[in-house]
């Protein structure tokens, strides 16, 4: 079997930071995605004039926004009236807009799985030009404690039935005409290792969909660490501002600094922030990415993993799985209560937390005043 691939231009891909508006029923997302659409339809008008878009990515929940969280919304009640379906029409709209675009489009929404009655997830898809689904990822970790959707590893029993233990089951990769294509939401992207999954499944142009405050800062650190790291490009959309109350001026939630990173950790381009929606667009040449892997000596540093002795920092399981087997059980106090507190308590018995020399520091332990 030849290992030749085909020659891919370069392109150009776009972000695009929207203000969000949360909502309370589907019935609030056709204006929204009627104002992406428009989004999107200027920013590649605009960014065509240097080189063809061919990718084009939007941010998390961006039909949607983060009511569930801010609300500490009963899940139940979430499922009933925002969580959308796959084969629902705004999923359908996404499908023609990528079509009519003839461009591959990457967003975040948080959905319903029918294998996994009382629980939502919060997924990324990306849609081809042809307007089909071609890949689906599913968030590895929520925004801690406020956010409640699932993720595999809280079902992970019921998981692997349906979909496997391998790569692919967790950190899924789309073998496009525009390269590699991986993708993260937000908080999943604050951990080396979800990303690293990626790269070792072939990943070569990541999209990541925005992270709010106070990690906006971070956002752009992890996201050249990452390139730099795994020798990819990250298409990173941010977050910037919501409208949390309907008919209400947009409140700040991150600083709308989106960017794309090239592989050696530099920036491409990126935004400065502001209110309301805009975008921008760098150029992604994943010819130049191939290459640089298959000539560094150093820099293409996956070639170099010891795996041998990197399983032994996994060896003792942290956060335990199943978590959300039959349904979400926790709000936001109990998650503090149960979860969180228990798991810095296990760091400091393993020693991996050292706990401060201030006495009293038992009672600051995430939700000790909970008890």
């Amino acid at each position: 079997m030849s290992n030749q691939s085909k020659y891919i231009a370069p392109y150009h891909a776009v972000c695009i930071t929207s203000n969000y508006e949360f909502v309370s029923s589907r019935e609030e997302m056709k204006p929204i995605i009627d104002r992406l659409e428009l989004d999107i339809k200027v920013a590649i008008n605009f960014a065509n004039t240097k080189l063809p878009v061919k990718l084009v990515l939007l941010s998390e929940c961006v039909i949607q926004g983060f009511p569930d969280e801010l609300q500490d919304m009963d899940p139940l009640k979430y499922l009933e009236n925002i969580a959308i379906h796959i084969d629902g029409p705004e999923i359908e709209r996404f499908k023609t807009i990528a079509k009519e675009n003839a461009i591959y489009l990457a967003a975040g929404f948080r959905t319903v799985k029918p294998e996994f009655p009382d629980r939502y997830f919060n997924e990324a898809i990306l849609f081809n030009p042809k307007g089909e689904i071609e890949l689906q990822h599913y968030k590895h970790s929520v925004l801690f404690p406020t956010e409640h959707s699932a993720t595999p590893h809280d079902v992970l029993d019921q998981w692997i039935d349906l979909y496997g233990d391998n790569l692919d089951s967790f950190f899924p990769v789309a073998d496009t005409e525009i390269g590699k294509i991986g993708l993260c939401l937000a908080m999943g992207g604050s951990y080396p290792e979800y990303i690293r999954g990626m790269a070792m499944n072939g990943t070569e142009v990541l999209c990541r969909m925005g992270t709010p405050h106070p990690f906006d800062g971070a956002f752009k650190i992890q996201n050249q660490a990452h390139a730099l790291n795994n020798t990819l490009f990250v298409v990173g959309a941010e977050v910037s501002t919501g409208t949390v109350v309907p008919n209400s001026s947009p409140v700040g939630m991150a600083n709308g600094n989106s960017h794309i990173v090239k592989y050696d950790g530099s920036i491409i381009s990126e935004s400065v922030g502001g209110q309301g929606d805009y975008f921008l667009a760098g150029e992604i040449d994943v010819e130049s990415l191939r290459e640089f892997r298959i000539s560094s000596m150093v820099a293409n540093w996956t070639k170099d993993l010891k795996t041998e002795i990197i399983r032994k920092i996994y060896e003792k399981q942290i956060l335990p799985p199943n978590m959300y087997k039959d349904k979400t059980p926790y709000n936001t106090k109990g998650y503090i209560k149960n979860v969180l507190k228990k798991q810095v308590e296990l760091m400091i018995e393993r020693g991996i937390y050292t706990p401060p020399s201030s006495s009293g520091w038992r009672d600051r332990i995430i939700g000790a005043n909970l008890e």
